[in-house]
């Protein structure tokens, strides 16, 4: 049996075709369910802050909003066992993963107010890549929540002072 074009001309165009509306089904939604963005965070206590941070964050116009969004998007933040027993949580990077790693132990021991400086530091590391500021204002009185170690100083009298120090300062404090 010899093959010349003509003999397997139409077959290549059907096999061609069979690809071609292959692909296009498996890239569109046609038949398939609407799908839910899913974000690396899945625990409500940690989404509660993520839209709050969000919130804050748009207050300050240098801020590119959709690049924010994107990148909390790609972002793990998840429960884990601190990396010592007192480390409330840490942001960790590598060539992968980009990831926020709360200690479910101490997290659940902070008051609100606590749980939201920890996650306001962590996603500020992680999203701006600012360093840690240690200035004090007094003894026990950090000059911002991006301090190496938490201080209940964060509440809803200071509340504000923070988040201007964080949004305005703090961000382009980076390594």
């Amino acid at each position: 049996m010899s093959f010349t074009i003509q003999s397997w001309l139409p077959r290549l165009h059907l096999n061609s075709l069979v690809i071609i509306i292959g692909l296009l089904f498996s890239t569109s939604n046609i038949g398939c369910a609407s799908r839910t963005p899913t974000y690396g965070y899945k625990d409500e206590h940690f989404t509660q802050f993520i839209i709050s941070y969000q919130k804050e964050a748009a207050k300050f116009a240098t801020i590119n909003q959709h690049a924010l969004a994107n990148d909390i998007y790609t972002l793990e933040i998840k429960f884990a066992p601190g990396r010592t027993k007192t480390e409330l949580g840490y942001f960790y990077q590598d060539f992968h993963d980009r990831m926020i790693v709360i200690n479910e132990d101490t997290f659940f021991d902070l008051d609100y107010d606590g749980q939201e400086q920890l996650l306001y530091h962590e996603l500020t590391h992680a999203l701006f890549h600012a360093k840690h500021n240690d200035r004090m204002l007094g003894q026990n009185y950090p000059a911002s929540i991006m301090s190496t170690y938490h201080y209940k100083t964060y509440n809803s009298k200071t509340r504000d002072m923070y988040i201007n120090q964080l949004f305005g300062i703090d961000i382009y404090q980076t390594h």
